[in-house]
């Protein structure tokens, strides 16, 4: 059994309090002839705080050419709780005209959030379904005798199951000689890998094949298997780390002889598939000096999706005893790569001490993991804002001094009356005199 998954970007509303996640996708991974059963079969679970309503839910074979659906594409759930898990399965069948190639089946979900109207949720995962014409690939044979040893590659599986971009995986095969009578021997299988394709935009690669081996070459020897025998045979390889996620196809040219050193070539196609790792980076979170009792101030922090793919369900949580805020929870959605977005709140502290908080971000990848980062920040917390209090105590003002100038004035115009007085008394006076003396000189 096996899993991988595509992203798809669907706008969503700021707050999403129901969110559905695959937990669980099981479907055949060997290769399967014509008219043969497959079953895809799948968890949903509501990691959300409220009801997910009207969901609708469908499994589409992209190629109806080879893989044909059995049973009803589609089904409708009224409603998942918080927490709730429920289990689906779809059914197919392999048609008569299957080729050796990979039918892809595409899973939707859409679902409508309790707390947010009509606006749908969607999630989108693609699971691949290995289909083999085993008569075409004996006609590859068709001019051979019956005794002739054919060498097929019966089973291959990876591990880790997940390919990430950028990192080394080890791929199983188990190749067997299906003669029954004769071994085979001077064995070799090259390995052949499409371009790779660059998660930036289309842009080329690093490397020209997307699969590299590791400390080994794309090709190695066997140097017999006997009659009716396997041998299993374990390559590590690497890919580019911005290689796009997408199903890739490997080829596995095999070269081989029987007993008397007639030479025979075939091959195989191996999909694998490669899904990109998510990337978060988180600026630092910036705080007012001091806080007051009672009194909001700002928090503020910015962070950057600095990966190759879209993370989903991202939400960012304030968590602290003792702080209030008035929006603790952020949720954005989807947060595209090479996107920048910042969470601002008012916090009020309710008691006088240094508090300590975090903040929470979480999202899911591409694969349906859930990842969560943890930030610590501490403020400084004072009884009271002396601003908020109506300001400083007012410092009462000395009045000023009054000089008395009216009294001043009043004694200076007396000063002057009396000697103007005087003055004119004295010209009276001798103005007097001197018609005295006249009278008399007469």
């Amino acid at each position: 059994e096996g899993s991988y998954t595509f992203s798809v970007d669907v706008k969503q509303a700021d707050m999403a309090p129901s969110s559905i996640i695959f937990e669980r996708i099981d479907f055949p991974t060997g290769r399967l002839g014509k008219n043969q059963p497959v079953k895809v079969s799948f968890s949903l679970k509501n990691i959300g705080t409220k009801n997910a309503q009207n969901i609708k839910i469908s499994a589409i074979s992209k190629d109806v050419e080879g893989l044909l659906p059995v049973s009803g594409s589609n089904a409708i759930v009224a409603s998942l709780k918080p927490g709730q898990v429920a289990n689906y399965s779809f059914d197919f069948k392999t048609a008569n005209a299957v080729s050796t190639k990979t039918y892809p089946v595409e899973i939707t979900v859409e679902y409508i959030d309790d707390a947010i109207g009509e606006e749908p949720h969607k999630i989108v995962q693609v699971v691949g379904v290995n289909g083999v014409d085993w008569y075409a690939e004996q006609q590859k044979y068709k001019d051979l005798p019956k005794s002739t040893p054919i060498l097929i590659i019966e089973k291959y599986d990876f591990n880790p199951e997940v390919i990430f971009a950028g990192t080394q995986f080890t791929m199983k095969l188990d190749i067997r000689n299906t003669s029954s009578s004769k071994s085979i021997k001077n064995i070799k299988i090259s390995l052949t890998s499409d371009v790779a394709q660059s998660a930036d935009q289309g842009a080329p690669a690093q490397t020209a094949s997307v699969f590299t081996p590791v400390q080994s070459s794309n090709t190695f020897f066997i140097d017999h298997i006997p009659a009716g025998e396997k041998i299993e045979k374990a390559i590590t390889m690497t890919t580019s780390h911005d290689t796009a996620a997408k199903t890739y196809t490997l080829t596995a040219n095999l070269e081989y002889e029987d007993g008397q050193a007639n030479p025979y070539k075939s091959s195989e196609i191996i999909g694998i598939t490669v899904v990109q790792d998510s990337k978060l980076s988180i600026g630092e979170v910036n705080i007012d000096p001091e806080y007051f009792v009672g009194t909001p101030g700002s928090l503020n922090v910015e962070f950057y999706n600095t990966g190759k793919v879209t993370l989903s369900n991202f939400m960012v949580e304030l968590e602290g005893d003792g702080i209030a805020a008035d929006m603790p929870t952020y949720y954005k959605g989807n947060f595209p790569s090479g996107s920048t977005d910042s969470y601002t709140v008012n916090i009020t502290p309710e008691s006088p001490e240094a508090k300590s908080g975090k903040l929470v971000f979480s999202y899911e990848d591409t694969t349906g993991e859930k990842h969560t980062i943890e930030k610590d920040f501490k403020i400084n917390v004072s009884d009271f804002d002396p601003m908020a209090q109506g300001g400083f105590e007012e410092i009462p003002m000395e009045p000023p001094k009054t000089t008395n100038w009216p009294v001043i004035i009043g004694g200076g115009l007396a000063l002057l009356a009396g000697a103007g007085g005087a003055v004119l008394y004295r010209r009276r006076k001798k103005k007097k005199e001197e018609e005295d003396l006249s009278l008399d000189e007469d």
